[in-house]
């Protein structure tokens, strides 16, 4: 995962608010719930099946049209948008059934920010309290 694009996408207009070690600390902490949040899911398709379907070159990333079907399952189609800079390939985001994760983080994080007070702090502490459930 691209944790540097995606962690000041999904923070949006409020990343400027951070300090240049409060971004740090951020991606630490936003890298860590990823994991947490998905190595769950991620664990229920152990044995699906994974099918490249095609790919397409957008403007700043690629685009891989896939689908996924666990066994017996209905398929369920998944786009990985993966950046393109030379040299590297990373994962920018994914969109499950037309669901973006970024969109989705996005929303939830600026609702979470403004829950806590606005501030920087106030969030990263919220964010690794939620990362340790």
């Amino acid at each position: 995962f691209d944790i540097d694009y995606i962690a000041k996408f999904v923070m949006g207009r409020y990343w400027k608010e951070f300090s240049d070690d409060q971004k740090s600390e951020f991606k630490i902490a936003f890298k860590k719930h990823l994991e947490h949040t998905y190595s769950v899911h991620f664990k229920e398709y152990k044995s699906a099946e994974f099918k490249v379907k095609s790919s397409r070159h957008e403007k700043t990333y690629e685009v891989v049209e896939t689908t996924i079907q666990k066994k017996g399952g209905p398929i369920t189609p998944v786009q990985w948008k993966i950046s393109n800079a030379p040299g590297t390939y990373k994962i920018r985001d994914v969109v499950v059934e037309g669901v973006s994760m970024s969109n989705t983080l996005r929303g939830e994080f600026g609702a979470t920010y403004q829950e806590v007070g606005a501030s920087p702090a106030s969030f990263l502490k919220r964010l690794k309290a939620n990362s340790q459930k």
